[in-house]
């Protein structure tokens, strides 16, 4: 009996259960303003699942933090209430390695077609809650994919 339609078989049971093992990695019904309390944020890192979040880049900073470089990104939402006030929500979004450090822009670039993060850009991050920071009144999460929608 030849074993290739058995290892066949093994190797496409994760493509058959592909949706399914996708809801336990992302959560799709986070976002910012589900964010916003300091123990909604605790029971999203708990989760430890993938969020989507999306919104405006309300600050952006980078620099060397422990031997590696470190994006920082206050990503920031909300809606208007009536005619006067704006409700928002934000979020401090933290990505490490080198491979971000192309995303920052600087001064000295003259090249507009290259995409860069500046503030204002508005942004599709794929993260991991991680906490809440007290002291700013914020989720806090680390980056793992960072899509630039303008």
């Amino acid at each position: 009996m030849s074993k290739m339609p058995i290892i066949c078989l093994l190797l496409s049971l994760p493509a058959l259960s592909w949706g399914q093992d996708f809801q336990t990695v992302v959560d799709f019904n986070i976002d910012l303003p589900a964010l916003d309390s300091a123990s909604a944020a605790r029971r999203v890192a708990a989760d430890g699942r993938i969020v989507l979040l999306e919104g405006v880049v309300g600050k952006i900073e980078g620099g060397m933090s422990n031997e590696a470089f470190e994006l920082r990104i206050t990503l920031a939402n909300g809606f208007w209430i009536g005619t006067t006030d704006i409700r928002t929500y934000s979020c401090l979004v933290r990505f490490t390695g080198d491979e971000w450090q192309d995303l920052l822009s600087t001064a000295e670039e003259d090249d507009p077609m290259e995409q860069k993060i500046v503030e204002g850009s508005r942004l599709l991050i794929a993260a991991r809650v991680s906490g809440y920071d007290e002291a700013a009144a914020m989720a806090t999460a680390k980056g793992e994919a960072i899509r630039i929608l303008r």
